[in-house]
This record gives structure tokens, sequence and C-alpha cells, in this order.
């Protein structure tokens, strides 16, 4: 039996969109601290984001890792954090491959149940879109009407949950605007 390291573990987030590398994070808080209404924030009190961004790009240039959560608080905010983050990271993916409503989105992001009927809908449309040559050919070829058809058809399929009409009505109230 060899003993071969374990891989490095990736780093961690102080903020969202901070750099990964300690030359980015050192650039980055160069570039702050050139900002004037920045600095007067950041030096007004240690509990300040401000503050506290610029004490993380100064423990990223040097390589320091944020420390482990020390309460259960911490860890549920890391975990809301990790999931916020995934969730736009999703939202994101979707926005940019192809041409979703915002509704679609928020209904793709949230899982909203589909009745079994359209799930079995969008299996077929998937099936006979997978068979047509042409239009794979034209999916292939990078035709972006041809790749939102294929995705909706493949996430309504395969990506979404089933539900009862009381599942999706109360999908449907959870998620509804706040009335004005």
């Amino acid at each position: 039996m060899t003993d071969t390291p374990a891989p490095a573990p990736e780093p961690l987030l102080y903020f969202e969109g901070q750099p990964t590398t300690p030359a980015a994070a050192a650039q980055l808080r160069s570039e702050l601290m050139g900002n004037k209404d920045f600095m007067a924030e950041a030096l007004s009190g240690s509990d300040t984001a401000a503050n506290q961004k610029m004490l993380a790009l100064w423990q990223l240039s040097r390589g320091i890792q944020p420390p482990p959560a020390q309460t259960v608080e911490q860890v549920q905010q890391q975990t809301a954090d990790r999931f916020e983050r995934d969730r736009l990271t999703h939202v994101s993916a979707l926005r940019s491959s192809a041409e979703f409503s915002d509704k679609a989105v928020e209904q793709i992001v949230g899982q909203r149940p589909i009745p079994i009927e359209e799930k079995r809908i969008a299996e077929r449309r998937l099936a006979m879109l997978q068979k047509d040559q042409e239009f794979v050919k034209r999916y292939l070829a990078g035709d972006r009407q041809a790749a939102l058809e294929f995705k909706a058809a493949a996430i309504c399929a395969r990506g979404m949950p089933v539900g009862t009409i009381e599942q999706i009505n109360a999908w449907e109230a959870a998620h509804s605007a706040p009335a004005k």
C-alpha cells in the first residue's frame, strides 16, 4: 500500500466573487485601497463588510484560509451561503444555455411539480427529437432554437418532479409574488 498525498482542499469562500489566488487577492486589495469611500467604511470599524473584505483579501493574498466554523449558526450560515451560490450558478447556467423566461427559471430551480401527463408528453417529445436526424443536425450545429426546444423537453422529462394538483397548487402558493 502506498501513501499518496490527499489532494489540496478547494479554497473556502470568504465572500461572493472572491479571488482564488494570492496574486489576484493582492491585486484586488490594492485596487480597493485606492477607493476612498470603500476605505472610509473599511476603517470605520472591525465589523463592517468592507473591513471584513479587506481582512479576507489580506489573508487570501498570504494563502491563509478562513477558520472552520465554530458554532452551529456558523455551520448553518455556511450551508445557506453554499446553497445560495449553487442556486445562483444554476440560474446563470439556465439563462446562458437557453432563453428561458424568469418564471420558467424559477419553476425549474424551485423544482415545481408537474402533472404526470406533462412529464409523459415531454418524454415522448424528447424521444421524438432525438430520433429526428434533421433536428439533431440543427442542434449539433448550434441552432439556438433547437437547443431551447431540446432543453425544455429534457428538463420536463428528466429534471422536474411529478406532483398531484394539490402539490402543484401548494408550490404555486408558496412561490407566488406577495400581493401589493
